[in-house]
């Protein structure tokens, strides 16, 4: 494990232990705004081995060294510091179970609830262990972990699941300045964004609703064979089978957000997270399930050839603007506002390759399941492992249905 300085493990900035009246002040501007929108993540997968209250203490110990950035953003933290034995106690749970055949969907959830103890840290670990051992499929217990996405995303998880340090030191590079005439464009239509922004979400934010949750197993060579078959890439093929089962008679055309990783840093890149969004549209109406999977991969192509990081260089500076004049207006920035989902009708996340090695991950079986909640938009988030890919859904209830039949439409695009 890396060994890093209690100031160098503070989200976002590189300073001390944030003021005790507001925990998140040190946070990066996305941060901000993950946090504030009370947007979680979660991490589940079945063991091995059977667990205890020892076991799982020990386990949620060793996350909390993997991941130091959790010591951070919540009333009362010491940054840098383990946690102590009450902080890890509030925030572990164990339960005995006969069988585990109803999870993970049983403990599919939100997780908003972290949101509401801010003298906690920003996570929870949550295990269930089998009465009488291991089942016939080998699975003697499954742990959950539900953090903050201000302080958590889908690339800690791959780094977690091979059991290395996820630390955020270096989220940007200040001396990779973005061109000026880029910088004042990126500028420009940051602001003229976050008017527009502001008042379309307080007119046509969503109700309050209780999003559903899914999570299905597919094989990897399968997919493989089914991309090969096409002529696209297996992240082609999953968003877009997901995409068409979802918007297929509600949608001409798909707008969707994807995160990727890579490239260079800049100076207008996040503090803390690593993943930058591609805004794309997909046309899909009068489409067949594969023409419309060809289009998509074409698409992402090219938006893809494009100047890197343009999108997010965007959103980085709106939640600079919403945060400062949060500030000054704090009656308009409600949940209601953070409920609005722009211009997307779909966030989807491919996150890297989940390798289980070392000692965090003893007695962790395939598949692995890792997805995220925002209230008011649809998050899908694709978990590559070795053998296995899980697809995870977070939608409004209207589109479970919908959801639940991607198995049979990549079956069929199999058969074809």
């Amino acid at each position: 494990m890396k060994s890093l300085s209690a100031s160098s493990l503070v989200a976002g900035s590189g300073a001390a232990a944030a003021p005790a009246e507001d925990p998140t002040a040190a946070f990066s501007n996305m941060q901000w705004f993950l946090h504030s929108a009370r947007n979680t993540i979660y991490y589940t997968a079945f063991q091995s081995l059977p667990i205890d209250r020892d076991r799982v203490m020990k386990i949620a110990r060793q996350l909390v060294d993997l991941a130091p950035q959790l010591t951070t953003g919540y009333q009362g933290a010491h940054p840098g510091r383990p946690l102590t034995d009450d902080e890890l106690a509030a925030v572990v749970s164990l339960e005995e179970v006969d069988s585990l055949d109803a999870y993970p969907h049983a403990w599919l959830q939100s997780g908003v609830e972290l949101y509401d103890t801010p003298g906690l840290p920003l996570f929870r670990f949550l295990a269930v262990n089998r009465r009488g051992g291991p089942d016939d499929q080998g699975r003697a217990s499954m742990v959950m972990v539900i953090g903050s996405h201000a302080l958590l995303e889908g690339s800690d998880s791959a780094l977690l699941a091979r059991s290395q340090d996820s630390s955020h030191a270096h989220g940007r590079a200040a001396e990779n300045r973005l061109p000026w005439l880029r910088r004042a464009a990126v500028g420009i239509e940051a602001s003229l964004t976050a008017v527009g922004h502001l008042v379309a979400a307080h007119l046509a934010a969503p109700r309050p609703m209780q999003m559903a949750f899914d999570a299905q197993v597919f094989s990897r060579h399968e997919l493989r064979s089914i991309a090969n078959g096409l002529g696209v890439s297996q992240r082609a093929l999953m968003y877009g089978a997901v995409m068409y089962a979802l918007n297929r008679g509600r949608k001409r055309s798909v707008s969707a957000l994807y995160t990727i990783l890579g490239g260079a840093r800049r100076d207008v890149d996040d503090e803390f997270i690593r993943a930058r969004g591609i805004h794309a549209r997909f046309p899909l109406a009068g489409k067949t399930p594969a023409e419309f999977i060809v289009g998509v991969d074409a698409a992402m192509k090219r938006y893809e050839a494009r100047p890197e990081g343009t999108h997010q260089y965007v959103l980085n500076a709106l939640y600079g603007i919403h945060r400062a004049a949060s500030r000054r207006l704090p009656a308009l920035y409600n949940q209601r506002f953070f409920r609005f989902p722009g211009l997307y009708d779909i966030v989807l996340t491919m996150t890297p390759p989940h390798r289980i090695v070392g000692t965090f991950m003893e007695g962790v079986i395939e598949p692995i399941y890792a997805g995220s909640f925002h209230e008011g938009i649809s998050l899908i988030t694709f978990v590559p492992a070795r053998h296995q890919v899980t697809i995870n859904y977070t939608v409004p209830p209207d589109l479970a249905d919908r959801a639940a039949s991607v198995p049979g439409l990549i079956a069929a695009l199999a058969q074809a």
